[in-house]
């Protein structure tokens, strides 16, 4: 058995843009062989560490976020454009 001096605890803050930046920094902790031993969060954050705990991270959260992102900017009328060329004004 392997014992370690030292945890790793993470704090995920709020926001829904912040919560995808969540998923992807538990997966780079991840393949780099560093274990997370406690996660806590607020709103976005705080559901992020709930998939996580319970092993839902890799599949099923970030395909939630998603589509519940997507519907609420198709009920306002948005869209998502990537720009591929700029115009800027002459003068």
């Amino acid at each position: 058995m392997l014992i370690r001096k030292h945890s790793i605890g993470l704090v995920l803050s709020g926001g829904s843009v912040r919560g995808l930046t969540h998923i992807g920094i538990l997966r780079v902790l991840e393949c780099e062989g560093i274990p997370v031993d406690y996660l806590a969060g607020t709103s976005m954050g705080g559901l992020i560490a709930a998939g996580y705990a319970v092993g839902m991270i890799h599949q099923r959260v970030p395909k939630l976020i998603y589509e519940n992102v997507k519907s609420a900017m198709d009920e306002l009328g948005l869209v998502l454009q990537r720009k591929t060329s700029r115009t800027y004004p002459q003068g």
